[in-house]
């Protein structure tokens, strides 16, 4: 049963956006929340994980951030209607189902051995079907009706977003990297991935790639990362400017317009931060915060993006004000920590911080990379919420844990 509930996990992001379900016309289930709720309960009765101290503390803090989620909107209990309010506790237990795959991912990874790449391999079939999908079907106006942005010549495979896929690609091809050996199969596995990424035109996806990839040359010492990196640059620079440019303007695409959306978003968090300075909004009601300051009709306007703002920081700060951003932050501040030290010794953070700088190993750098890349694309997209994402670095994490650290037997 863990097999077939870690595959189907790995299945549901190849599939993207058409592993989701519409229940009601504000309510839809994706069958990775399935998945993952069976994985977790199966493995709290099958394993007993929080018996292990490092679990058990992971678990102490992915609740406490779930907690301060639930708490941001009592505020609001009053002044919301009860069907828009249980809406939006929903995407809190997401959230705290999705973090919380750990538990049941570092036990699958013990006892079983998984000696394959199957990130690597997972994205290599979307970036496959990115590149059909490029070739094929570049022009996705019709999936607006749908909820989607009308992307023009965007690689977006099953995910239906380049932004999002792009974040993911940056992930995927520092795993690649980071366990490349001379084979065939890995070159062509770099290559697609590398290919699929610059296909999506993603500029916070870019920033992304230099900053995932810069650190991680950095913290590792390599000049050989670097030199790459360098080249890697100059050729998305190279496609992105003049490729992109010609076809923006044989169609008349503005991007300029995009990114002013994009400020005008940042606007509203600001202003509604303003309103609701200490306890935000109430996370995820977003929408309901929008209808009441005229900004939109209905809660069903904006999209499937309505719900949130274009920055996952300020989307925090406007929902949760400073108490919950503080928390937040607090809280992933902490998953940095776990990233860098698993052993639960009751060191200082900075002893910690200063013996990892001094002899960082790969793992430790392929996750603190990862991670802070991450924090940076969440400036420009709401990328730190979507789940997706956060699937994929449980995974990471999960197997990091088991691979490298994690002593303790279940």
């Amino acid at each position: 049963m863990p097999k077939v509930l870690f595959y189907s996990l790995l299945i549901s992001l190849i599939l993207g956006a058409f592993n989701r379900f519409q229940i009601t016309n504000s309510i839809a289930i994706n069958c990775s929340d399935i998945v993952a709720s069976i994985f977790l309960l199966y493995s709290l009765i099958k394993y007993q994980p929080l018996k292990q101290k490092l679990l058990k503390t992971y678990f102490i803090w992915v609740t406490a951030i779930f907690t301060v989620f639930i708490l941001s909107l009592i505020p609001h209990i009053s002044s919301t209607p009860l069907s828009e309010l249980a809406v939006g506790v929903l995407y809190p237990i997401r959230y705290y189902i999705y973090f919380l795959l750990p538990l049941s991912l570092v036990p699958f990874y013990t006892h079983n051995k998984i000696s394959k790449d199957h990130t690597s391999i997972t994205f290599l079939i979307i970036s496959i079907i990115g590149l059909a999908q490029f070739a094929i079907i570049p022009n996705l106006q019709f999936l607006e009706q749908y909820g989607y942005d009308p992307h023009y010549y965007r690689l977006v495979s099953t995910w239906l977003d380049p932004n999002f896929l792009g974040a993911a690609l940056v992930i995927a091809l520092l795993i690649t990297y980071r366990n490349f050996q001379k084979k065939p199969i890995n070159i062509f596995m770099l290559v697609i991935i590398f290919v699929s990424l610059v296909l999506t035109f993603s500029r916070s996806a870019y920033i992304m790639f230099a900053v995932a990839f810069g650190l991680y040359a950095v913290l590792t010492r390599s000049v050989k990362t670097i030199a790459l990196l360098g080249l890697a640059l100059a050729i998305i620079s190279f496609i992105y400017l003049f490729p992109r440019t010609s076809i923006d303007t044989s169609i008349n695409i503005d991007r300029g317009f995009s990114a002013n959306l994009r400020l005008m978003s940042y606007g509203l968090a600001t202003q509604i931060f303003l309103e609701h300075p200490f306890t935000g909004a109430g996370y995820n009601l977003i929408r309901y915060e929008k209808r009441q300051m005229g900004k939109i009709l209905d809660i069903r306007d904006g999209g499937n993006s309505g719900a949130g703002i274009d920055s996952s920081w300020l989307l925090i700060l406007a929902t949760t004000g400073i108490f919950g951003t503080l928390a937040f932050l607090s809280f992933w501040i902490r998953l940095a920590y776990f990233s860098i030290d698993q052993s639960m010794a009751k060191s200082k953070p900075f002893t910690v911080l200063k013996q990892f700088l001094a002899s960082p190993d790969k793992d430790k750098s392929l996750l603190i990379s990862i991670l802070l890349a991450w924090s940076v694309h969440a400036w420009f997209i709401n990328s730190l919420f979507y789940i997706p994402l956060i699937a994929l670095w449980t995974l990471i994490f999960s197997k990091t844990v088991k691979d490298t650290r994690f002593s303790d037997k279940f």
